[in-house]
């Protein structure tokens, strides 16, 4: 890679567009004190991205810029641009040729480019880096800073060892990589604060969801076994009083046939004249009848009973179920607020939209109500959709359970309505058959004779009549009392289930094995423990849940991002410690040839201490000293056997060299342009120079003027063509003679 060209407008004295082509070898650039040709170095430094006013000689960043001059306009910019060959590839940047140019306009606009495409300084700081080159470095060296590397403190002088070693690319990655490390540590720890803060709420809230699932897995289990205990129960409690019904039928038919075969004996005996048994027969008949209208009395007052019962509870439900309704009324009335809620929202609003039109118009105080309709967005916006869904969530949990208690007592009204209806009172009984059979016996007179029926036949019918209507009238209570318990738990499961469930288990039969009635206790006792919680809790949890997963997933990976940053820095904290090794190596070994070089013989050194770098020149014929002590001449050659031993380590693909021997003498010089002319074979040499032996070993001169008008001007001598041109009139002359 080598340095093409550079263009230069409206820089410090170069007001006009100026061109410098360069060639492979060593450049020269002559001219009087005050022409400019130093302008030429600092133009190099700028577009390079020096940001220091002080090295550019200028108080601020402006006065680069031509001022004009009495004949000639000031400029408005300043641009400069370096042309490079990038054949070898020594920029990572996939073309021939880079164009790398800086401008700046009076009002302070700036701006960096790369083959006319604008970037970040960071940017173009980075590309130059990586070939080696930069205001930074030993690209361009001036003669002030010639003596600066052995005026420096040690410390002072490891920096600038570090970018002659060329690890400055590798610090700027370390120093980026520092920067990252600390975002990332600082939003770490925000995050950390946030998480810690959100922690406990979580805690509480995850509880109470805790608590809140493990109740919806109890209500599952107790659903389902309330379900299976229901269809058992109901089905046997059916069972039972359909066994209950049948065995009192099945009775009622057996007193019938009894009492059939009773009456037939009875009469047969009652068809024998003056039979002794007549009276006994009449006051069997009597006993029975008496009995029959006491059961019959019982029924009716049994039956009026339980319709007053049933009349006085659907009193009550109905009280129940008014008072529930005025419950549900009332929370009803509770929801006002959220209407009112809206309205404010919709009067901040048509409010908004008043004062927009006064300020539209010519309003007197404008600042005061653009500040009035500010305030009002805000108000607004804080007042935001989320509010009026948790309130309308709060109203509907509110009207939830009172509209839940309106229907299951209205159900259970029509149920006892139903029963109320289908209920059958049986008629008052009469005494007439009594009264007719006591009669008959007054009638009836004992006589003597033979009966037909013996009486042991007789009281046998008898007999089985009376246990008939035994077994009967506990069949009957039994009959009544399922009834009761299947009525009941019906009730029961009217109040739990509802009529639909009702009517699905009386028409499944249970498919599963009747769970225990304390289990199922013992589940509702844990779930009554276990209490509820609001629908806003539950959402409250997955906010926070959700924001903490998010904050905690974040905090991995900044945790990742630290770990891959430490990773980093340590590979070129470790790479940088081995080029700089190696680097400070070759520096060490090239700076003792060149200070004997320059000094004819002598001692020089270089050394790694804990402060920085230490230097040890001694020249030829003197004893060990500090190099404070050393003549203005041995600093001078001191420096510039550095500098070369510094550009043998760096290789830069050119350097510009700022009058540096301005204090050699001519015998020092001539050492100075033999070593330059060697390193030119692989290093373009600008130098800007008023020496002759250092033009004497150039291979293109440009020369700077300045006219009256305070503008910089070039020309440019070859001095190869001059050579070739000279040999070939020699060559001519000699064949003439």
């Amino acid at each position: 890679m080598q340095l093409k060209s550079i263009e230069i407008q409206g820089f410090k004295s170069f007001a006009g567009k100026t061109r410098l082509d360069f060639d492979t070898g060593m450049t020269a650039v002559i001219g009087p004190n005050g022409s400019g040709k130093s302008n030429l170095a600092e133009a190099i430094r700028w577009v390079l991205g020096e940001q220091s006013t002080k090295q550019l000689r200028s108080k601020s960043s402006t006065d680069i810029i031509f001022a004009g001059s009495d004949s000639k306009q000031q400029a408005s910019r300043a641009v400069v641009r370096l042309t490079f060959d990038n054949e070898t590839g020594r920029f990572p940047v996939d073309a021939a040729e880079v164009s790398v140019a800086r401008s700046l306009s009076r009002a302070g606009e700036s701006e960096y480019s790369v083959n006319g495409d604008p970037v970040r300084l960071v940017d173009l700081q980075h590309l130059l880096a990586e070939a080696g080159i930069g205001a930074k470095t030993y690209t361009v060296i001036s003669q002030g800073m010639v003596d600066r590397y052995l005026s420096a403190t040690p410390t002072v002088r490891r920096e600038l060892f570090d970018e002659a070693t060329g690890i400055r690319a590798m610090q700027i990655k370390l120093h980026e990589a520092d920067k990252k490390l600390r975002s990332a540590q600082h939003n770490a720890h925000d995050i950390e604060v946030v998480t810690h803060e959100l922690e406990p709420r979580l805690a509480v809230l995850g509880r109470q969801i805790q608590r809140h699932n493990e109740r919806q897995q109890l209500e599952s289990v107790f659903t389902e076994k309330q379900t299976a205990w229901f269809q058992h129960a109901w089905h046997e409690f059916s069972h039972a009083h359909q066994a209950a019904k049948a065995r009192y039928e099945e009775l009622q038919s057996r007193i019938a046939t009894a009492r059939t075969m009773r009456q037939a004996l009875e009469q047969r005996l009652l068809s024998t004249p003056h039979s002794s048994s007549n009276a006994e027969i009449l006051e069997e008949k009597l006993r029975q009848a008496r009995k029959e209208y006491e059961l019959l009395k019982q029924e009716q007052a049994h039956a009026v009973e339980q319709k007053e019962q049933l009349a006085a509870s659907l009193v009550a439900i109905r009280t129940q179920r008014e008072t529930a309704k005025r419950s549900l009324e009332e929370k009803r009335g509770q929801s006002l607020h959220f209407d009112w809620l809206k309205a404010t929202r919709q009067l901040l609003r048509r409010t908004q939209d008043t004062l927009r039109s006064i300020i539209s118009s010519e309003p007197p105080s404008e600042e005061e109500i653009k500040t009035l309709v500010d305030d009002i967005d805000t108000t607004i916006n804080r007042t935001d959709d989320s509010m009026s869904v948790h309130m309308a969530r709060s109203v509907l949990d509110q009207l939830e359970k009172p509209l839940q208690e309106v229907a299951r007592l209205t159900a259970i009204e029509e149920e006892r309505t139903s029963q109320l209806k289908n209920l059958r009172i049986p008629p008052t009984p009469t005494s007439e058959a009594i009264a007719q059979l006591e009669q008959q016996l007054r009638t009836t007179a004992p006589a003597p004779g033979a009966s037909a029926v013996s009486p042991e036949e007789l009281e046998a019918a008898r007999e089985e009549e009376l246990e008939a209507e035994r077994e009967s009238a506990a069949a009957k209570a039994a009959a009544q009392q399922t009834g009761q318990d299947l009525h009941g738990l019906e009730q029961e499961i009217l109040r739990e289930r509802g009529t639909e469930f009702i009517r699905s288990i009386q028409e499944a039969l249970p498919s599963t094995p009747k769970p225990s009635e304390t289990d199922i206790r013992q589940l509702a006792s844990r779930i009554s423990q276990l209490g509820t919680i609001d629908e806003l809790t539950i959402k409250e949890y997955e906010e926070v849940k959700n924001r903490y997963d998010y904050l905690t997933h974040q905090l991995e990976d900044i945790r990742a991002t630290e770990q891959n940053i430490e990773t980093l820095r340590s590979q070129l904290k470790r790479e940088m410690d081995e080029l700089f090794t190696r680097q400070f190596q070759v520096i060490q070994r090239a700076f003792c040839t060149y200070f004997q070089t320059l000094f004819g013989g002598g001692k020089a050194d270089l050394t790694v201490t804990e402060e920085g770098i230490e230097i040890k020149a001694v020249p030829p014929g003197k004893h060990t000293r500090s190099i404070t002590l050393l003549s203005g001449g041995e600093r001078a050659l001191t420096s510039l056997a550095l500098l070369l031993a510094i550009l043998e380590a760096q290789r830069p693909p050119f350097i510009v060299l700022d009058e540096v021997d301005a204090a050699l003498d001519e015998a020092n010089s001539k050492h100075l342009s033999e070593a330059l002319q060697e390193k030119s074979r692989h290093t373009q040499c600008i130098v800007i120079t008023h020496n002759r032996q250092t033009m004497s070993g150039a291979d293109v001169l440009y020369g700077v003027t300045m006219q009256q008008d305070g503008v910089s001007k070039i020309y440019s001598v070859s001095l190869k063509d001059i050579e070739e041109k000279a040999e070939e009139l020699a060559v001519k002359e000699h064949m003439a003679v």
